[in-house]
């Protein structure tokens, strides 16, 4: 693994591919391990950027920290000169528990932790998110029934947890006075409104990023790539003419409102499967150019649990790629595009770009055909979103 220069570790499978999607954008060879159990650091040999699913954020603090060791130790290689811990943009998971723990395992004595994604409408303020200029505690994501975020500015929260480290609260150019190897922690808590704040951070810390821990998400992975890496060669870009699948199986109320607006558009399918169960006879007839399939819950009412559902919705997912002449796939949820790829086999996939900001893309071979994979995380975009990417797609076919 000589070739690789950045280093990623996230906690959800969407998070692995929209951040590994800025770099491979910029022409570099990116790989996103869906599986790190199925997998070996010489299995990436060519790689220049590496991202890793932890599979995460819904763990106990202490067994995600033990997981986040173990990935570094066998699969991020010690020479890469940029690591970035990816967390979730509105602080969902163990944002503290992980960063400390890739802190001590790599030997890295600075976090610098800058959760700002604008491109999806997020940014910090004094320390703390904002979702489309609304404090985080006043949206849904405060409500996560899984892994609620914290509420408190983010500088606060990292001091409460690591009181032997400094903390502090810093504008996008810093300062950022970096700790040397072998002297105490140091957090750096960075606001962020813009794309530009977020290269303004890459740019104060370049000289100094061996030995810092980049914090964030997709935001900050894209700073990387324009200020740390040369351009190459442009990525093929998806070409789509034939059927397109949707499986959402994100409980967001974003996605269920991007399910509403694409409804409306015509030549669009909407197959609703109760807790993921769907029979072959709902889809197996159909000719409309875009398929959706949902997961709703079941006639009681009820929502069966999560990993199950995922389980089933892949299993439909998989059998109308198999049955249908379907061209492109768009996975919304990590748990859903994670069920997909497991029951396609598929510990790893090579990232190609990305299509809008945090929508990467991936290119498969199924059957002997190309199928694209798109993914994005439940929360991700406006309610035009869905509607966005179909025209880019079908866009692409006609150029």
């Amino acid at each position: 693994m000589s070739g690789v220069r950045v280093a990623i570790l996230a906690d959800d499978l969407t998070g692995t591919l929209d951040v590994a999607g800025p770099f491979a954008a910029h022409g570099h060879a990116t790989w996103a391990v869906v599986n790190p159990r199925a997998c070996t650091r010489e299995a990436f040999d060519g790689a220049e950027v590496l991202s890793v699913n932890c599979a995460s954020r819904h763990l106990p603090a202490a067994e995600a920290a033990g997981v986040l060791r173990d990935a570094i130790e066998r699969l991020c290689p010690p020479q890469a000169g940029i690591l970035i811990k990816k967390i979730d943009s509105t602080l969902r998971g163990n944002v503290v528990a992980e960063t400390m723990a890739v802190l001590a395992a790599c030997g890295r004595p600075n976090a610098v932790v800058a959760p700002a994604f604008p491109g999806q409408g997020r940014t910090v303020t004094r320390g703390m998110v904002h979702v489309t200029g609304v404090p985080l505690a006043q949206t849904g994501f405060a409500r996560d029934a899984l892994s609620p975020p914290p509420l408190d500015p983010l500088h606060r929260v990292f001091r409460a947890a690591a009181p032997d480290a400094h903390v502090e609260n810093v504008a996008p150019a810093g300062p950022f006075m970096l700790a040397r190897r072998g002297e105490a922690t140091r957090v750096f808590v960075v606001d962020g409104q813009s794309d530009a704040d977020l290269l303004s951070t890459v740019r104060a810390l370049q000289r100094g990023l061996r030995d810092c821990v980049l914090v964030g998400s997709a935001g900050i992975a894209a700073a990387v790539a324009q200020v740390c890496l040369a351009r190459g060669s442009a990525p093929a870009r998806p070409r789509v003419s034939g059927q397109v699948l949707i499986a959402v199986g994100s409980r967001a109320e974003q996605s269920a409102a991007q399910v509403a607006a694409l409804q409306r558009q015509r030549g669009v399918t909407l197959l609703d499967a109760p807790n993921g169960r769907l029979s072959d006879a709902a889809w197996m007839r159909s000719d409309a150019s875009t398929l959706m399939l949902r997961a709703t819950p079941g006639a009681d009412g009820k929502e069966g649990d999560a990993d199950e559902v995922a389980a089933l919705l892949a299993q439909a997912a998989v059998r109308m790629l198999r049955g249908r002449p379907i061209a492109a796939l768009l996975a919304t949820g990590g748990d859903t595009a994670l069920a997909i790829l497991d029951a396609l086999a598929r510990p790893a996939l090579q990232v190609m770009g990305d299509l809008l900001p945090g929508i990467p893309y991936c290119r498969l071979d199924l059957d002997g055909r190309t199928l694209w994979l798109l993914t994005k995380a439940g929360g991700f975009g406006t309610r035009d979103t869905l509607i966005k990417v179909l025209a880019l797609l079908r866009a692409s076919a006609r150029g």
